[in-house]
């Protein structure tokens, strides 16, 4: 390691979305570089039921499904590309509360995506990009 010793870092985010995922890229004069590990901080709004979230976004394949219910019930994930062609399509009894789903999109090209779940009766659609 090029650091001549720990450092502390400190940063506030005040508008954070639902889930943030943060981390440190360190340049030293040297020209060695590092990544620190991901942390991530949950905003107060992000327990909310069908409060959707894709993550990583962009991705080069994999992606985590973030969502929130406030009851145990089913989850409906379906994958389509812009022309409406299905790629993917899975449903799952999930647990109250907040819950995560991985899914694979390595078999995927590259391009636009859209992700729709169903959560007690409520349809989100989210867009992701796979590079």
């Amino acid at each position: 390691m090029s650091s001549d010793g720990n450092r502390s870092y400190e940063v506030i985010d005040h508008k954070p979305f639902g889930l943030t995922y943060y981390r440190i890229h360190s340049i030293y004069y040297d020209g060695f570089e590092e990544f620190s590990d991901i942390v991530y901080a949950r905003s107060n709004n992000f327990a909310t039921d069908n409060n959707v979230q894709i993550v990583p976004n962009p991705t080069s394949g994999h992606i985590n499904v973030l969502y929130y219910s406030s009851t145990d019930t089913e989850l409906a994930v379906t994958i389509t590309d812009a022309s409406g062609r299905k790629f993917y399509t899975e449903k799952n009894q999930i647990l109250k509360g907040e819950n995560a789903k991985g899914i694979d999109v390595s078999n995927l090209t590259s391009g636009l995506y859209f992700l729709q779940t169903e959560l007690d009766g409520k349809v989100s659609n989210k867009r992701f990009v796979k590079y």
